[in-house]
């Protein structure tokens, strides 16, 4: 749970930092997940950026929980263009290179990510996995969902 928790804070504090200017509009961004076993968790923290750092920055966030059938209302928001800005890792995106694409924000230049990163062991950052070409892209956490 704490690393769910971590990671999606850590999206947070790339929309905070990445989406803030004097002056700026307001920025809304949707976020979707497939995560239904932590739509309270998820819910909450949302929530509470919205009421804060969110407030304080400028920026919305919408959440939106969807279910079994995440994959086609995915693919088929994003072939009409209507797809959400943030999005849960489970997710083929469908790019050929989403590096190549610009679609994925690395973690390395967040202020203070050096030092989060030190907290972990070494074999966390794998090539490919959760680094590409040597920057970090992705925070490693795993999940177990048994819907019996």
């Amino acid at each position: 749970m704490r690393k769910r928790t971590a990671l999606l804070l850590m999206v947070l504090l790339f929309v905070s930092v990445f989406t803030t200017g004097a002056g700026a509009k307001p920025v809304k961004l949707s976020m979707w997940t497939h995560h239904r076993h932590m739509a309270d968790h998820l819910q909450h923290l949302v929530a509470e950026f919205n009421r804060t750092t969110g407030r304080e920055k400028g920026i919305t966030i919408s959440l939106r929980i969807i279910g079994d059938d995440a994959w086609d209302i995915f693919q088929n928001a994003q072939n009409r263009g209507e797809g959400p800005d943030l999005y849960s890792s489970g997710f083929v995106t469908g790019y050929a290179n989403p590096f190549e694409a610009g679609v994925i924000a690395f973690f390395d230049d967040l202020p203070g990510f050096a030092e989060w990163k030190a907290q972990w062991p070494g074999w966390y950052w794998i090539e490919g996995l959760t680094t590409y070409q040597g920057r970090v892209y992705a925070v490693p956490t795993q999940v177990f969902n048994s819907r019996l």
